[in-house]
């Protein structure tokens, strides 16, 4: 457990990286659940056009 511990604190930037990181995924999962969306919306306009 240690070794995790010690890959976890990364030299004690830890603390920085890994919210960062978790920023980086919501703002990813926020772009494809946008897309997603936009993607369903663009399909139902088109048909209901034909």
């Amino acid at each position: 457990m240690t070794d995790f511990s010690t890959f976890a604190a990364m030299s004690g930037y830890g603390m920085y990286v890994w919210p960062a990181y978790g920023l980086a995924l919501i703002a990813y999962g926020a772009v494809f659940i946008h897309a997603l969306i936009k993607k369903d919306r663009l399909k139902k306009k088109q048909q209901g056009e034909k």
